[in-house]
Parts: C-alpha cells; structure tokens; sequence
C-alpha cells in the first residue's frame, strides 16, 4: 500500500463513552466532507 492513501472510517456513536466502527475503506483521492479527527 502507497502513502497516498485516505482512511475513511465511518463510527457510530452510541453514547459518549461507547460507539462502533460501521465500515472502515481507503481512497486513492482526498474524500468529501470534513474531517473529524485528524493525525498529528
């Protein structure tokens, strides 16, 4: 795997303190919208 790539990972809050992972992909472009969480 390349170093451009784009983890897409969409999480599901279920309470503040708990949640899941409902799919997880990667995209060779940068995906639309915003981004929550960032690596430093």
């Amino acid at each position: 795997m390349g170093k451009d790539k784009w983890l897409v990972v969409v999480y599901r809050d279920i309470t503040k303190a708990d949640g899941f992972v409902i799919t997880a992909y990667f995209l060779d472009k940068k995906p639309k919208g915003e981004a929550i969480w960032q690596r430093d």
